[in-house]
């Protein structure tokens, strides 16, 4: 008998910690991008306490996407927030998947126009058998129409740091890193590894 009240006072702390963590769980879907820019700031400015490094722009884009945040919502939201637009678009990338590297692209371009040439290379690095559609979808956006010389040759310098070979916007070769070894730091002061176990909550 004498059990039960230990018991129950264990199933409480229990029952606590898991509160505790999912309060803690701040990204949630449908958040304004104004939301999701605090969020990530948060999370930046927090340590990761399986590594004890700061998180990374590739841990908190992981829990974005586990908590059902889109890509172009983080990539926007992210740049807004004052990250790097090239290495938000490495981390999203990485995060979402080669397939969506042009909607990114054309997310962070929108969000950060005078980073152009930079965002289409850290897209075609991490994603070089993507390049020619992050060329056609950069360039198809009015603002970027007469850049298109600019933009192949940033695409074919991100082809070209993966290990791939082609010439200014021709067709990429098969090299390429994978997807979960983007090319530039994803902030934070620690590398694309560095945070390492990225999950949906943040830390209380």
């Amino acid at each position: 008998m004498t059990r039960l009240p230990k018991l129950t006072a264990a199933l409480l702390a229990a029952s606590l910690a898991v509160f505790s963590a999912t309060a803690s769980a701040d990204f949630t879907s449908g958040m304004s991008q104004d939301q999701v820019s605090t969020e990530v700031a948060s999370m930046l400015g927090k340590t990761n306490p399986t590594t004890n490094k700061p998180y990374t722009l590739l841990d908190v884009a992981q829990a974005a996407k586990a908590a059902g945040i889109t890509a172009e919502m983080f990539t926007t939201a992210s740049i807004a927030e004052g990250s790097s637009a090239p290495q938000v678009t490495t981390a999203a990338i990485a995060t979402w998947g080669i397939d969506s590297a042009s909607q990114i692209s054309v997310a962070a371009a929108n969000a950060a126009p005078g980073q152009v040439d930079a965002i289409v290379t850290a897209a075609a690095t991490v994603a070089p058998t993507k390049s020619n559609d992050i060329v056609a979808a950069i360039t198809a956006l009015p603002q970027f129409a007469g850049q298109t010389q600019a933009i192949q040759t940033a695409a074919a310098n991100g082809v070209l740091a993966s290990g791939g070979a082609t010439g200014a916007g021709g067709a990429p070769g098969g090299g390429g890193v994978p997807v979960g070894t983007p090319a530039p730091a994803l902030g934070g002061g620690a590398g694309a590894g560095g945070g390492g176990g990225g999950g949906v909550a943040s830390p209380a």
